[in-house]
């Protein structure tokens, strides 16, 4: 729990002065390089590490200049153990393949695999996201008391608002406080019929807040027949750092530009669009898919005994009440895998 000075004086920085990628120490990684690489790989990515190597996986894997049928990319389901540690057979076959020429059929592998919830087992494809995969938005709708369930709606209301209350982890607070200020808002969708989902999870929320910044974090879950929930996918968002970076954005990432700090002017809705990590599932008939909006990670987390790692974060920065307006500019965006 005590670091020599070397490591304290990271630490440090990461906490106190990294507030972008100019400022902190830690060297810059290897995003908007990958076209130099050309090798044979095969890449997978534990959709259970929702605060750590969240999209580095989508980026190799669209952007190397790999041949097209030399590349892999496998998508598992949330394990507590990095892939590292449950992948080595995959490991072996593929450098069989690779290495020795070995005629044991991993370059008859689909490009990519990924586990889908729901269904419980792999599905495939040749790209990621699918190169059949249309874009559908589902737009939160208010039913009045935000402390209700609100719906999730396959078209935009004409307006309405849900306000939530961003209160700063641990800080004390009277009794009875979440009574008469809900901290979480929750919209949620039943299904009609059987719809898979496989690629970039995109939230664009018209937000405003009587504070000049707060934290959003947005979570993606479905509930099964019986009841039972399943997270999904999360994502998290500074407001006042809400500029899109272009440059470093990719097919599965709306990249953020940390450098550019635009304080909120209380009360003014702005628009903030970011990503959520990539969650492949089957939303079954009679199934519900649900949106959550907080401002705390420990609010909307899972944990281990479910295969995610999630660390909570230091967040908000204090307390303030957040608004989100419905409408048509509000949605969350899936990827719908064409039947």
């Amino acid at each position: 729990m005590t670091p020599v000075r070397p490591v304290g004086e990271w630490y440090a920085n990461w906490l106190l002065d990294g507030k972008s990628r100019e400022t902190i120490c830690t060297p810059a990684g290897p995003s908007g390089e990958f076209a130099k690489i050309e090798i044979p790989f095969v890449v997978v990515q534990n959709v259970g590490y929702l605060n750590l190597h969240q999209f580095g996986s989508y980026d190799l894997f669209e952007n190397a200049h790999t041949p097209k049928d030399r590349k892999w990319l496998i998508l598992g389901p949330p394990e507590y153990e990095l892939p590292v540690y449950s992948w080595q057979i995959e490991a072996l076959a593929f450098f069989d393949h690779i290495l020795r020429a070995s005629k044991n059929g991993y370059g008859e592998q689909p490009p990519v695999r990924y586990w889908l919830s729901g269904e419980e087992a792999f599905a495939t494809a040749s790209s990621f996201p699918a190169t059949d995969s249309v874009r559908v938005r589902f737009y939160p709708t208010s039913r009045g008391d935000d402390r209700l369930s609100h719906e999730l709606a396959i078209e935009p209301p004409s307006g309405g608002q849900n306000r939530w209350a961003a209160v700063p982890i641990n800080a004390p607070l009277v009794g009875g406080f979440d009574e008469v200020a809900n901290q979480k808002l929750s919209y949620t969708m039943i299904a009609e019929k059987d719809i898979e989902f496989a690629g970039p999870v995109t939230a664009q929320l018209r937000f405003s807040c009587n504070e000049i910044d707060s934290h959003v974090v947005a979570r993606v879950g479905r509930v099964d027949s019986r009841g039972t929930y399943h997270l999904l996918s999360m994502g998290t968002l500074s407001p006042a750092r809400r500029r899109v970076d272009g440059v470093r954005s990719t097919a599965c990432e709306v990249a953020i530009d940390t450098a550019t700090r635009e304080p909120l002017t209380p009360g003014e809705p702005v628009l903030l669009r970011f990503s959520l990590t990539p969650a492949p599932a089957r939303i079954r008939r009679g199934d519900k898919l649900v949106f959550d909006v907080a401002s705390r990670t420990d609010l909307l987390r899972s944990g281990p005994s479910h295969g995610f790692v999630h660390f909570d974060l230091p967040v908000p920065p204090y307390f303030s009440r957040n608004t989100l307006h419905c409408g048509p500019e509000t949605f969350l965006e899936l990827s719908r895998v064409s039947a």
